[in-house]
């Protein structure tokens, strides 16, 4: 259902519709809970061009690579990088994060990338 939805939320905003062939939202949401192991719960599994997502994600794949964005709820902490040096201050590391975006190819759920949004 929600793939109808967004398919004619993406129809009504003249962009194209999804090719024909790929996972189902089900599938999807499947695929990205594998890659994401701390995820508690799914907020939501949009399709659309990769270009669609921002932030440069784009130039690990080609723009008009069709994925799937599910985002997952749980904790996600980021790293704080390596350990301080003897005589450095600690680094302070940011709250984890509260959910974390899955880009997963659109036909076959190969996992492309995930990125971690701050609170």
């Amino acid at each position: 259902m929600m793939m109808t939805l967004i398919s004619a939320t993406l129809l009504g905003c003249g962009a194209p519709a999804p090719p024909s062939g790929g996972l189902t939202e089900a599938e999807a949401v499947a695929a990205a809970r594998q890659n994401a192991s701390d995820a508690t719960g799914v907020v939501s599994a949009t399709v659309g061009p990769i270009s669609a997502f921002g932030t440069g994600h784009q130039q690990v794949v080609p723009d008009d690579t069709w994925v799937w964005a599910v985002v997952v709820s749980g904790t996600f902490p980021f790293s704080c990088g390596p350990a301080p040096t003897p005589g450095e201050s600690p680094r302070i590391c940011p709250k984890p994060a509260t959910t974390e975006t899955v880009l997963l190819d659109y036909r076959t759920g190969a996992f492309i990338l995930s990125y971690s949004h701050g609170e």
